[in-house]
């Protein structure tokens, strides 16, 4: 079970530090603070695993996902194509560990994604 994450550069958030996460999380702020990014980014983990191409690091969206969130330049903090978006991930046997790093540097298509850590496969 997950019970914490972080994520670095990405759409409002710049570092949210660690995200605790319970059975039951409830996350709130003021208008545009960056809420619904959190769970945008859940979703595109979810269509990403769904997806039969296991080389492909984040599946953004298309008419067809649950989410699209555009290009990698719409969902990089401050549209800063030299930054990476970082997905750090917890579970409860407190081992965290690197679940995505994403950059401008790959160029497929809509989505601009490459993968450090370990192989997916």
């Amino acid at each position: 079970m997950l019970t914490g994450m972080q994520i670095q550069n990405f759409k409002a958030w710049k570092d949210t530090k660690v995200v605790p996460l319970a059975p039951l999380t409830v996350i709130f702020g003021s208008n545009s603070s960056g809420k619904s990014s959190l769970g945008h980014l859940l979703l595109a983990l979810k269509q990403t695993v769904q997806l039969a191409d296991r080389k492909r690091a984040l599946h953004l969206g298309d008419e067809n996902s649950l989410i699209d969130l555009g290009t990698f330049a719409d969902c990089v903090h401050g549209h800063d194509l030299g930054q990476q978006i970082m997905l750090v991930a917890m579970n409860s046997s407190d081992d965290s560990r690197i679940l995505r790093t994403l950059s401008s540097a790959a160029l497929s298509g809509k989505e601009r994604s490459c993968i450090s850590g370990p192989d997916p496969a």
